[in-house]
C-alpha cells in the first residue's frame, strides 16, 4: 500500500500528493520536477507547495462543462496558471472534446495529451546545465547581499536570469530582472518590459559576453568553493524549485536593504 511519505522507486524519489476525486481522496505524483495529476477534481491548500517548481504537469481536463469528480478544462488552465509549469499535457479526456478545437484554444505550453506521449524525468545526475549555473548564481547572489558591492550583485543576477531563461524558466529570469531594477533602477535591462525581449537585443547581448568574460562557470564554482555554498543541491532536488527559494530569499533580503 502507497502512504503519503515519500518513497524510492529505481534509485529516484517519488512524492505522493494528496488530491480529491469528488470526495474521494486520492494521490497524485510528483517524480523530480515532473507531476502526475489525474481523476482530480480539487487540490488541498496544503498540496499545493507540493507542486512548485515543476518542470512538466501532466492534469485531467474531462471537459469543458464542471464536472463532480473531474477537473474541466478552464479548471485546468487555472491550475497551469498558479503553478506556471513550463509545460502542461491535459489528460483523461472525454468524447466531449473536439481534439483540434480544445487544441487551438490552448496556451503554446499546454497541450492535449496523446496516445505514446512520453516525459522524459531528469535523473538527479543529469541536470541540464542551464538549470544548475542558473541556480548556482542565485547562491552566489545570496553570499554577496551581506558584504557584496551593488555591481556584483547585479551582474550575478543577470547571470542567474540568463540561465534561468535558457532552462524555459521564464518566471524567473523576469524575477531576477526585477530584483536587478529594485537596486540599479536605471539598468539597461529597465529598457526592456521581460527579460526574454532584452535577450533580443544587440546591445544587452554585448554586456551578456561581457559578463561572461567577468565571472564564467569556472570562476563561479570557484568562489563557491571557497564560500562553502551548497553546489550539490541542484543536482539532489529540483533546480527549479531550489531557484524559487533562493529567489524568494533573495526578495526578501534585498527588500530589507532598500527600507
Amino acid at each position: 500500500r502507497i502512504s503519503t511519505e515519500p518513497f524510492s522507486l529505481l534509485g529516484t524519489t517519488v512524492t505522493p500528493i494528496r488530491l480529491h476525486h469528488g470526495r474521494l481522496p486520492i494521490l497524485g505524483f510528483r517524480v523530480d520536477d515532473v507531476a502526475y495529476c489525474t481523476d482530480v477534481s480539487e487540490i488541498p491548500e496544503d498540496s499545493w507547495s507540493e507542486l512548485q517548481g515543476l518542470d512538466v504537469l501532466v492534469i485531467d481536463a474531462l471537459r469543458a462543462r464542471p464536472h463532480p469528480t473531474h477537473f474541466s478544462v478552464q479548471q485546468s488552465l487555472a491550475v497551469v496558471e498558479k503553478l506556471k509549469p513550463r509545460q502542461a499535457y491535459f489528460t483523461h479526456i472525454s468524447h466531449h472534446l473536439d481534439h483540434a478545437t480544445t487544441s487551438a484554444g490552448l496556451p503554446d505550453h499546454v497541450e492535449l495529451a496523446w496516445d505514446g506521449l512520453s516525459v522524459h524525468v531528469n535523473h538527479p545526475g543529469d541536470r541540464p546545465r542551464s538549470e544548475r549555473l542558473a541556480v548556482l548564481y542565485l547562491q552566489l547572489v545570496g553570499t554577496s547581499t551581506d558584504r557584496g558591492p551593488t555591481a556584483t550583485r547585479v551582474r550575478l543576477l543577470l547571470l542567474a536570469a540568463l540561465h534561468a531563461s535558457e532552462s524555459g524558466w521564464t518566471e524567473e529570469a523576469d524575477t531576477c530582472r526585477e530584483l536587478v531594477l529594485s537596486t540599479s533602477p536605471h539598468h539597461l535591462i529597465g529598457r526592456f518590459a521581460t527579460f526574454a525581449d532584452a535577450a533580443l537585443s544587440d546591445e544587452f547581448q554585448a554586456l551578456v559576453r561581457q559578463l561572461q568574460r567577468q565571472c564564467p562557470q569556472e570562476m563561479a564554482e570557484h568562489l563557491a568553493t571557497r564560500q562553502q555554498v551548497d553546489v550539490d543541491i541542484a543536482i539532489r532536488e529540483p533546480p527549479r524549485l531550489v531557484a524559487r527559494d533562493l529567489i524568494a530569499e533573495l526578495a526578501t533580503a534585498l527588500d530589507s536593504d532598500n527600507a
